[in-house]
């Protein structure tokens, strides 16, 4: 690598690594396990995973300090088909004791810090239980990828995995996917984007959420407060039934409901829910890469709920319009874009929505011979980036929620004030609870809390 091929990294891409410099603890990894029952095909697996890193230059992409506060990135050649999966077997004598082991080993992946200067942003493991039980662990630097990770890569493994079982060729073509797009991006600047978010980040504001009473030492590592709960079935055809009347998409309902349930706790009139959003182009959205930009929804306190999913649908379509900014857009806000425009420091509010693929059977692309499921084996990191942050994954029969509080800025009671309310207003908006009944959260010992570990 010479100094000419280095690229600067995009504005996502610099969000993360000057949080991760501020935190050098903080986990920054996506994380997928893919467990797969049926007589698989490992070396079709295995050629698939390659193809992938030779196809998605994200996924060969390395990076390096350049200056005080500047970096470079440059793409790797592709590694040898054996360095790309590291491949196990393993002998547990209970299905309880194999799931404990395949966390232990996702979780570690997970947070072990990346060096991306000299480690590819990827790590691959292929666990084998028998001959017709396998775990697949896939783990990502967020420096290098966003959560279309999720989307893209199973649809484009499974369709070459079974292209290969029918005798098709494996691609030996590099794509430069996300090079491409950093580069067109560089020289990027549109002075009406500046316009835009200075309008917006003048009234931008960190929620003041009551703080815990009781003294908590600064530098303690304190765990934050977990809430779980889910909408299954029935209940998720109810609610997106309930979406489609009012003619709002579901991800605009749930940032109603969030910022419905934060203005019950706090005395600001002003709020803003930080969420990564996609800037991809339509020529790029099937490349990998970091194209997540943090930006803020910033909502004023409704005199009602019908106000209040109002105010989200024009708010969030002016956002999803003026989504592209990029580091001149920054500067062009320099000082008031610190920490709020692809940052992380600013906000202590934050939601982040993922939709996943529909699972079937045999996997988006099989013939049936092969059980494939998603997610069974999660690690047991999260990295919180803000006081509050909601986590929603969105599937065909499920949506999950998962409410993360800072046990530092965040006090206990507030924080299950917080979960019993957000879990109250998501039924009663998505009809699935009748107006002024159930004030008292009697649904609420569905939510399950916990210390995150």
């Amino acid at each position: 690598m010479i100094a000419q091929d280095l690229m600067p990294l995009a504005l996502p891409q610099l969000g993360f690594v000057e949080a991760l410099a501020a935190s050098p603890e903080s986990r920054a990894s996506f994380s997928m396990s893919v467990s797969i029952t049926g007589p698989l095909d490992v070396a079709a697996l295995l050629t698939s995973l390659h193809g992938l890193v030779l196809k998605h230059d994200a996924l060969r992409i390395a990076m390096r300090r350049t200056g005080a506060r500047s970096w470079g990135q440059w793409v790797r050649d592709t590694p040898p088909l054996t360095e790309v999966t590291q491949c196990q077997a393993v002998h547990a004598a209970s299905d309880i004791k194999f799931s404990k082991y395949v966390v232990g080993v996702a979780t570690r992946d997970s947070a072990t810090p990346w060096n991306l200067e000299e480690d590819y942003p990827y790590r691959f493991r292929l666990i084998r239980r028998s001959e017709t039980d396998h775990v697949l662990l896939l783990t990502f630097a967020k420096q290098a990828v966003d959560g279309a990770v999720y989307l893209i890569l199973p649809r484009e493994l499974w369709s070459s995995y079974h292209a290969l079982l029918a005798g098709e060729a494996a691609s030996s073509e590099p794509g430069n996917g996300f090079a491409e797009a950093v580069r067109r991006r560089a020289d990027q600047d549109v002075p009406e984007l500046a316009e835009f978010w200075r309008s917006r980040l003048t009234r931008a504001r960190p929620s003041r959420f009551p703080a815990p009473t009781a003294w908590v030492k600064p530098d303690g590592r304190l765990a934050p407060r977990t809430f779980t709960f889910s909408l299954a079935r029935e209940e998720v055809q109810v609610l997106r039934d309930a979406a489609s009347r009012l003619r709002r998409s579901e991800l605009q309902l749930i940032q109603a409901v969030l910022a419905e349930a934060v203005f019950e706790q706090v005395p600001d009139d002003t709020l803003a829910i930080t969420l990564p959003v996609d800037t991809r182009r339509s020529r790029e959205r099937d490349v990998l890469g970091q194209f997540g930009v943090n930006l803020p929804l910033v909502l004023n306190r409704p005199a009602n709920c019908d106000e209040m999913i109002t105010q989200v649908r024009q708010e969030w379509l002016q956002v999803l319009q003026n989504r592209h900014i990029t580091s001149h857009t920054v500067r062009h806000l320099a000082p008031l874009s610190a920490g709020w425009l692809s940052g992380y420091e600013a906000n202590n509010l934050r939601l982040n929505y993922l939709q996943h693929l529909p699972l079937t059977p045999a996997g988006p692309q099989g013939d049936g011979t092969l059980c494939i499921a998603y997610d069974q084996y999660p690690p047991r990191t999260l990295w919180d980036s803000a006081a509050v942050h909601l986590r929603v994954g969105s599937s065909a029969d499920q949506i999950d929620f998962t409410l993360s509080c800072d046990g530092h800025t965040v006090s206990d009671d507030v924080a299950e004030s917080l979960a019993n309310s957000l879990h109250l207003l998501i039924r009663r908006r998505g009809g699935l609870l009748v107006q002024g009944a159930d004030t008292t959260v009697g649904s609420a010992d569905k939510v399950r809390s916990e210390h995150a570990r």
